[in-house]
C-alpha cells in the first residue's frame, strides 16, 4: 500500500493520513491543461447568463471548440468548477 509524506516549509517530513495518486494527479492537471480553453468559454457563458447545456456547449462550439469537447468538459468538472442540475423533462 503506498505511502504518501508532507514535507513542511521547514523541511520536516511527517507521514499523511491521507493518500494521494500522484500519477493520477498528473493525468488531471494535464487533463485541465488541455480543458483550459474550453473551461474559460464556459465560464464566459455562464458569466453571459446561458444555463442550459446546450447553450453552453453552442457557445463555447462558436469560439471554436466543438460541441462534443463542450459538452464533456461540462460533465468532467462538475462539482468541482461549477454545478449542474436536471431540468424539467420535456416530452
Amino acid at each position: 500500500m503506498p505511502i504518501t509524506f508532507v514535507l513542511d516549509l521547514q523541511g520536516k517530513l511527517t507521514r499523511s493520513d491521507v493518500q494521494i495518486d500522484i500519477k493520477k494527479r498528473k493525468r488531471e492537471v494535464a487533463q485541465e491543461l488541455k480543458d483550459c480553453d474550453a473551461i474559460n468559454l464556459i465560464f464566459e457563458a455562464l458569466r453571459s447568463g446561458l444555463t442550459l447545456q446546450t447553450e453552453i456547449a453552442q457557445y463555447v462550439n462558436q469560439n471554436g471548440i466543438g460541441k462534443n469537447t463542450a459538452t464533456k468538459v461540462l460533465r468532467r468538472y462538475v462539482p468541482q468548477k461549477w454545478n449542474s442540475e436536471k431540468g424539467p423533462s420535456v416530452n
